[in-house]
């Protein structure tokens, strides 16, 4: 499997999970799960990027329009994940882990899918025959599948 693949994955599933971790902790009540407080959103945005990273030829980097609908539906979950913070936040409750955890990794999903995705650029050579020039494109390998 790809590396911006796999790394795309692994992001999600933790993007997923933190829908059930604490987003609040309230006096009375204590730690309130995301799933409570508009969770199932994210977590159905996180489980397209994870479909996604799944869908095609597995070998290569993800690209095109998924790529692009993978990066903007991370991007809508940090999105909604710093209005909550920034809506919750206040001296009644208190943010927790998993509100944060939910962001930050809504915001390293496209960092991870750029950063991978461009660490595989093609390299040219130049070979020399007897009687003629060649150029060959060497793909840089990840690690084996």
């Amino acid at each position: 499997m790809n590396d911006q693949r796999l790394a795309i994955i692994l992001l999600s599933a933790i993007g997923m999970a933190t829908a059930f971790m604490p987003w609040v902790k309230m006096p009375v009540f204590g730690y309130v799960p995301g799933t409570d407080n508009g969770g199932w959103l994210i977590f159905a945005l996180y489980f397209v990027v994870f479909i996604l990273a799944f869908i095609g030829d597995r070998a290569r980097d993800l690209a095109g329009i998924k790529f692009y609908i993978a990066i903007s539906l991370s991007l809508v979950a940090a999105g909604i994940g710093v209005w909550k913070i920034i809506d919750l936040d206040s001296s009644f409750v208190t943010v927790e882990y998993g509100l944060y955890l939910m962001t930050l990794t809504g915001i390293v999903i496209p960092l991870a899918a750029f950063i991978i995705g461009k660490s595989k650029k093609r390299d040219t050579t130049q070979k020399e025959g007897s009687d003629f020039t060649y150029r060959t494109e060497i793909e840089k390998k990840g690690a084996p599948d």
